[in-house]
Parts: structure tokens; sequence; C-alpha cells
């Protein structure tokens, strides 16, 4: 893991590198640490923008952010369109993990989420 092989360990990013991870996981039933830590560094940019001045040029902290929010929107829905096919498919159970659950969700209505929903509730 991250700690192995050092003789120090800083706590708290470690915890939320843990953190990120395992929220990855239990979202998305994803465990490839490439695309964690490329998703984690998308939140980081998108973090650090946040709470910059809002002026959107290129080279502003505030415009990454909003390139940040695009690429991190368009992630999980390759996940999210997969999943419904592995669904329909039954290679993937119903109870897999939250996102399989928001495919069965419905509204007061009868009706599913739509997969921008889907994605838009995944990411906060």
């Amino acid at each position: 893991m991250w700690w192995e092989g050092k003789d120090e360990v800083t706590v708290f990013p470690l915890t939320q590198r843990y953190t990120f991870w395992l929220a990855v996981c239990l979202f998305l039933s994803v465990d490839d640490p490439s695309y964690v830590a490329r998703l984690a560094d998308l939140f980081q940019l998108l973090a650090s923008g946040i709470i910059s001045i809002p002026i959107n040029l290129p080279w502003t902290p505030f415009n990454c952010a909003i390139e940040a929010s695009n690429l991190i929107r368009k992630e999980p829905r390759a996940i999210i369109k997969q999943r419904k096919v592995d669904l329909a498919e039954g290679k993937a159970s119903p109870t897999q993990d939250i996102l399989s659950h928001m495919f069965l969700a419905t509204n007061e209505d009868g009706k599913h989420m739509t997969k921008l929903d889907i994605a838009d509730k995944i990411l906060g």
C-alpha cells in the first residue's frame, strides 16, 4: 500500500487518499489504482480552483477547476454506460455497489434516474 517501505507516515494525506479510494470503490466498484489516482488529481484541481478568484482565463486556477470539473463529469459516464449494459445482461449484480442501486431506484412516479442524474448524484 501507500505506507510500505517508509519510515514515517504523514497521516492526513494518507487518510485523504484512502478515503477517496474507498469512495470510488463503493460508488463505482473501481479499484484500478491508476484510474483512482487520475480521478483524485482532477478532484484536487477542482478543490484548489473553488477557493480561487473567479476569473475564467486559461492560466487561472478557476479555469483549471472548470476544466477538471468537465473531465470529472465525463469519467463516470463510461462506467455508468457499461454498468447499465452489464446489469441488463446479468453480468453485474444489482447490489454490487451504490451505482447499481441507483439504476434500480425510482422516484415517486416510478421513473428511473437518467444517466446524467446518476452521474451528478455520484459526484455530489
